[in-house]
């Protein structure tokens, strides 16, 4: 007579969509059930992006089916960016980096893996607000950024030519529609804008 020398392991995990490997071969996605399996001990790998990997050894029987049910532990925190009104509504908008690369969509602040990050603000006008974070597993960083406005010297000067003489004109100075009671010729600090 034959006898079987292989059973089964059903591998579950909380969250699904796992990778599986068993002795370092990938054998499919969480949920999973391999059937005919030959019997003896497994090195039982399970990664997910964003979780920690779990790595033990397991024994397929004969003719026995193995559960093996993991919960996953998270390994990812998050960002809260909390900046002033007036860079929300700024008309040239805002740019968030982290270790030098935009973040384009604000909701890629809600899983970032443990780690440390340097990361950077930058408005039109503004100069930037930088930082170093860390990441910790389970808890959500908040981070106040407050970005100053980036004001320019600038000279202001009018003239006319009379008799293909250059001369001074004494007028207003305006600066974003609002006269600055100077005139020319002066030097006004104004808020840099792209």
């Amino acid at each position: 007579d034959l006898v079987p020398n292989y059973g089964s392991v059903q591998i579950d995990t909380n969250p699904g969509g796992a990778e599986v490997f068993l002795n370092n071969e990938y054998v499919g996605v969480s949920p999973l059930n391999i059937k005919y399996k030959t019997i003896g001990d497994y090195q039982l790998q399970i990664l997910k992006e964003h979780y920690l990997p779990i790595t033990e050894i397991i024994k397929i029987e004969n003719l026995k089916t193995t559960s093996i049910q993991k919960k996953l532990s998270e390994n990812f925190g998050s960002i809260n960016v909390i900046m002033s009104k007036e860079i929300y509504e700024n008309q040239f908008g805002y740019k968030t980096f982290l270790n030098n690369r935009e973040i384009k969509n604000k909701s890629d602040l809600n899983v970032i893996d443990v780690g440390t990050y340097a990361l950077r603000i930058e408005s039109a006008g503004y100069r930037h607000f930088e930082q170093v974070i860390n990441i910790t597993a389970n808890n959500r960083t908040k981070i106040i950024a407050e970005l100053k406005p980036d004001y320019r010297l600038v000279k202001v000067e009018a003239y006319t030519v009379i008799d293909n003489e250059k001369k001074p004109l004494f007028v207003p100075i305006y600066v974003d529609g609002k006269e600055s009671f100077l005139v020319t010729p002066a030097k006004v600090q104004v808020l840099s804008r792209p």
